[in-house]
């Protein structure tokens, strides 16, 4: 069995008998006891076995990896037997958490030597990131640490450079930090295959294959991260690995503050919904030491925290005077992403855990394991967007072994409101998404074909055994020879000078050994080296002081002089910009502009979308017997209460009356007059990422039916058609006269065929603005495209430009060249989920479809519409949650007056 859950199997006391009587001693004066990670993983960690701690945070599993290798090192250290070389590697994907791990390590390491004969402290700790100055490398090779803390980028390069690889060969243990946050993207891939690397550098070296700890929040399926982690021996079983699974049931105290509660229906003007908002963030925050916010966007973080700084600027003291010693400043009020200055992040973070602010808004930088001291309430503004996502936010507050987490979800929306209750019901149940890791990415592969020639310089290494160390990893384990080869093809030249269309990174000899081409690879390599890509970012400096921020390139190009807007949520105003460099002043402006930073919406899990389904099945069962019995089940089953109840009941029983709720049993398809267009809305509910594919291929078939184009932008109005999705549902809008008038059962049906899907869907993807987008980002990480070089970074604007040319010639010359495949491959199943929508339409054959007309949009359309434009010039209605509403009123006046739409249910598909 290769997979081993742990059980307990042994007393705390025998646990503690494990390690030696400093470390005990240092334990039981420090702990009351032992947490479930730790009793589960201790004694399989002391037994030197692979293990994967799978715990909420706060309950000790980076302590319980980290104290049978302290014990270790101490025994050896005591008996004069502890090299001065790297014995364990703690590799975490934020270089701040390997700060917090640095300080956490000293602090026991030093109260532990209270309790040892030996003098000092024995156990040397050091960091080697991007952030690592010069100096420090260099002592690092002049006396290595016995544990050195590090990133996965840092990693790869460190494997590459001759110096820091033959510090390497002695690493017994490896530590691997966050591991979910890894595991579901091309980051963890560039981990995988450089935690091979290093296997077989040690193995090489010593004949033993390190020891792999992976520690991770709560996820699912345990035994596929537990696979991902260890990956595969030499005769390609999975190696053994221990699952230490202690993701217990966590008291959780989860609320949702309805902005709809107070009201008698449930759309609200923007004005509403903002006063509702900022009120109950602003008594939340008053009422508790520290909150935490998280938004989905970084420029919903910087909207956010600057509303919240001008109230309290206006009103540190509460305004009913209820306590009049509690004063809130701004100051006491913070930003946190990734775009801000890394010493701001820092500060931020150091006085969050002093307990110096009261709250701070975050979108994503803040849900992994850095150590932010205690937090009270974390607030969810909108829905997080999946159960181990919402778990891992909430998980951040009452951070301890028995305290309560305790988060409140603040949705805006009515259709935000029902996915909040779905969600957090999820939660108490710990119904946990599943995990879906990249199956091999071949422009990842290509750029650590470069790593492993610079690796074993000066001999070299042979394809077969590269081959070989590859396919060890999970997520190369089904790699094909013929993959391998066409990568070798575009990566390495059989003659010492360029190939003729892209220039070539290694040398392969007629034996089979691959060496790097040039001198100059090894620097281009260390200088591009990892798969995070993003769009170029400007600094932003004060005038006449240090670093606040970075912007993207693309909204810095259209600043002009006196033009304000909010950075770290505070109010600048732009003087200039040099260089990569834009320097602003500190203003008191009032309507300042939110940068737009580019990042994608937060794509519904497909795990949820599932019980979302579920949800709507049993409202539709139930929804015939009225709008109170809806309220009550939600009361019942969903914990809502009352007032909550009552709104998410109000929008699904109008949904019901006027064009029923769409179940799992039928497609519901909405045809609708919007001035010279029809829409059609498809009910999938499958999730954004298929509901793309799929909106993708219908929108190339009534290209190839009617001509010209159909977009999926979001939303990008095309010749014939714009199309919008959301994670329930697509609507087309058909601009076409003559296809607007043949959108009826015929047209629908040649749409929604399964036959040739793959095909339509392809086609669709390499005529989008999607795939030259990606393309760049592709063609970054297989380097054949530089970020750097020779020291210098290279603007957006150039490397679109190469890209562009890159691209066409591709298309033109070579057709099916690898980076245009992995592309295709990266689009449709790592972003946007074909099979999920080619499972969905197979399924249609046996599934009746219903067609209605209808006057206007259905409820669970408005925010289609809304996204889509449509309607929205014709009421002069600007704001989304002031078209919504008056959308709403629309529905309730044809309820009223009768004025239904008229059900045309037909089995399309029989």
């Amino acid at each position: 069995m290769h997979f081993q859950f742990l059980q307990p199997s042994l007393t705390p006391d025998q646990i503690l008998a494990l390690l030696s009587p400093p470390v005990r001693a240092w334990w039981t004066a420090r702990f009351k006891s032992l947490s479930a990670p730790q009793a589960l993983a201790i004694p399989a960690l002391h037994a030197g076995q692979n293990v994967l701690v799978c715990a909420p945070t706060g309950t000790g599993k980076t302590l319980c990896a980290f104290i049978a290798i302290l014990d270790d090192l101490l025994r050896r250290h005591a008996a004069n037997a502890l090299p001065d070389a790297i014995d364990t590697l703690y590799i975490s994907p934020l270089r701040a958490l390997g700060t917090d791990i640095q300080k956490n390590l000293t602090t026991p390491l030093s109260e532990i030597a209270a309790h040892t004969p030996s003098p000092g402290q024995a156990i040397r700790i050091a960091q080697r990131t991007g952030d690592t100055p010069a100096k420090e490398r260099a002592a690092l090779l002049r006396r290595p640490p016995h544990i050195l803390i590090t990133t996965p980028e840092s990693l790869a390069l460190c494997l590459a450079a001759p110096g820091t690889r033959d510090l390497l060969r002695s690493v017994r243990r490896i530590i691997i930090d966050e591991l979910h946050a890894l595991a579901p993207n091309k980051r963890g891939t560039d981990l995988a295959l450089s935690l091979e690397r290093l296997s077989h550098l040690t193995t090489t070296h010593s004949g033993a294959d390190p020891q792999r700890i992976g520690l991770s929040a709560t996820i699912a399926p345990l035994d596929r991260l537990a696979h991902f982690l260890v990956g595969n021996a030499p005769d390609e079983t999975p190696r053994p690995c221990a699952i230490a699974d202690a993701s217990f049931p966590r008291p959780l105290d989860l609320s949702i503050a309805s902005p709809f509660a107070k009201s008698n229906t449930p759309f609200l003007t923007t004005a509403q919904i903002n006063k509702h908002v900022y009120d109950l963030l602003e008594s939340t925050i008053r009422r508790h030491r520290t909150t935490l916010i998280f938004t989905n966007l970084r420029a919903a973080t910087e909207r956010v925290t600057f509303q919240l700084r001008k109230r309290f600027a206006a009103n540190p003291i509460a305004p009913d005077g209820s306590n009049p010693t509690d004063i809130i400043a701004p100051a006491h009020i913070e930003a946190h992403h990734s775009s801000l200055d890394r010493d701001l992040r820092l500060d931020i973070e150091r006085r969050l855990k002093l307990g110096q602010l009261r709250a701070v808004v975050c979108s994503t930088s803040l849900e992994l394991g850095i150590d932010i001291g205690a937090i009270d309430r974390v607030i969810l503004l909108n829905s997080p967007k999946g159960v181990a996502r919402g778990l891992q936010r909430v998980g951040r507050s009452g951070h301890s072994l028995d305290a309560t987490a305790k988060g409140t979800f603040l949705p805006t929306i009515p259709a935000d409101l029902v996915e909040s209750l779905v969600t957090a019901h999820a939660m108490r149940h710990r119904r946990i998404d599943q995990i879906h890791i990249p199956e091999n990415p071949l422009d990842v592969l290509a750029q650590h074909l470069i790593g492993l020639a610079l690796q074993h310089k000066p001999h070299g290494i042979h394809t077969d055994h590269a081959f070989a160390i590859i396919r060890r990893t999970y997520p190369y384990r089904t790699l094909t020879r013929d993959q391998f080869t066409r990568v070798l093809d575009y990566i390495a030249t059989p003659q010492l000078r360029d190939t003729a269309h892209l220039p070539a990174k290694l040398f392969l000899e007629p034996s089979g050994l691959l060496h790097p081409l040039r001198p100059a690879t090894a620097g281009l390599y260390a200088q591009n080296a990892g798969t995070i890509t993003q769009e170029t970012q400007v600094h932003v400096r004060l005038h006449n002081g240090g670093p606040i921020g970075k912007i993207e390139e693309a909204f810095a190009q259209i600043l002009k002089p006196g033009d304000r807007f909010v950075l770290a949520g505070r109010c600048v105003q732009f003087h200039s910009a040099k260089a990569m460099s834009v320097f602003v002043t500190e203003c008191a402006g009032q309507t300042p502009t939110i940068p737009r930073w580019y990042s994608g919406t937060l794509a519904m899990e497909p795990g949820l979308a599932a019980q979302m389904r579920d949800f709507r099945a049993k409202v539709r069962a139930i929804a015939p017997a009225g709008e109170s019995a809806i309220a009550r089940t939600l009361t019942r089953q969903f914990a809502a209460d009352t007032a909550t109840a009552k709104s998410a009941a109000q929008f699904l029983h109008a949904q019901f009356r006027y064009a029923d709720i769409p179940t799992n049993d039928e497609l519901l398809v909405e045809r609708v007059p919007d001035d010279d267009a029809v829409v059609l809305v498809f009910h999938t509910m499958i999730g954004r990422a298929a509901n793309e594919a799929l909106a993708r291929a219908v929108a190339y078939r009534i290209h190839q039916r009617f001509g010209r184009t159909a977009s999926t932008e979001d939303p990008v109005s095309g010749h014939n058609a714009t199309v919008v999705i959301d994670d329930y549902a697509f609507a087309v809008w058909i601009s076409n006269s003559s296809a607007a008038r043949r959108a009826d059962r015929t047209l629908i049906r040649s749409l929604l065929a399964p036959a040739h899907f793959d095909e339509d869907l392809a086609a669709a993807i390499d005529a989008s603005e999607l795939f030259r987008a990606q393309f760049r980002y592709t063609a970054i990480r297989a380097h054949a495209l530089l970020q750097n070089k020779f020291g210098r970074r290279r603007y957006i604007g150039q490397l679109q430009s190469y890209a562009t040319r890159l691209h066409d010639a591709l298309r033109e010359h070579h057709p099916d060249h690898l980076l245009l495949e992995e592309t295709r491959r990266t689009i449709t199943h790592d972003l946007l989920n074909a099979p999920a929508a080619k499972e969905f339409l197979a399924a249609l054959t046996a599934t009746s479809l219903r067609l209605l007309d209808l006057p206007s949009p259905s409820p669970f359309a408005f925010g289609l519409f809304a996204a889509g434009g449509g309607k929205r010039d014709t009421l002069q209605l600007a704001d989304t949650a002031d078209f919504l509403l008056a959308m709403y009123q629309q529905v309730q006046r044809r309820l009223a007056s009768q004025i239904l739409p008229a059900a045309a249910p037909a089995s399309l598909f029989s």
